[in-house]
């Protein structure tokens, strides 16, 4: 999907300003890791669009999974202020090759 995304956006007109991105699944492994998303947007479409680094809302990988969570999940609500939960434009999920691995982040549930 990441790849997809970065070879299509840069062929459309939109005000890159008013864009934030963020990850609904992503790895917890260092940027420069081939398995982070992030490494793929930043890669492939910075640069390309007139969209910068501080608009890729990403996790800490130099956290614990529970940290990095707990950090990512303030930095959402940090990207909403006075909404109780964020309201996305858009969300998009892809889906890897391993189907039977595959699975839907859970947004409103209590468990997962």
């Amino acid at each position: 999907m990441a790849k997809f995304l970065c070879s299509g956006l840069p062929t459309i007109s939109t005000d890159w300003s008013k864009w934030k991105l963020f990850f609904c699944d992503e790895r917890l492994v260092p940027f420069g890791d081939n398995d982070s998303t992030y490494k793929v947007y930043k890669e492939n479409l910075i640069g390309k669009v007139a969209l910068k680094l501080d608009q890729i809302i990403a996790i800490d990988p130099s956290m614990s999974v529970i940290e990095a969570a707990d950090d990512y999940a303030n930095k959402v609500k940090a990207a909403f202020p006075g909404n109780e939960l964020p309201c996305f434009d858009m969300l998009m999920l892809g889906m890897g090759p391993d189907l039977m691995g595959t699975h839907v982040p859970c947004f409103l549930a209590t468990n997962c």
